[in-house]
């Protein structure tokens, strides 16, 4: 298992990242987001779709946005 470094930035640029990672040689991904599906998940995700690697997206830090909506709404938890 390994913890790859996102894809998006200067020195991981989005349009090289899955062949610059091996990305296609992977048995399966665990895609990690906190607050959005970015376009460079939706890029890594229609590859890994295409060369058939298996993978999940997670979202974590939910309860932020549970507790910033309920917040905007004017409700407590």
């Amino acid at each position: 298992m390994w913890d790859l470094p996102g894809a998006g930035t200067e020195l991981f640029p989005a349009e090289t990242y899955v062949q610059h990672m091996g990305i296609r040689w992977f048995d399966a991904c665990i895609v990690v987001g906190d607050t959005r599906v970015r376009e460079e998940d939706v890029t890594l995700m229609k590859e890994m779709e295409r060369t058939l690697v298996r993978f999940m997206y997670v979202r974590t830090k939910m309860d932020h946005q549970v507790e910033d909506n309920m917040h905007e709404k004017g409700r407590s938890i």
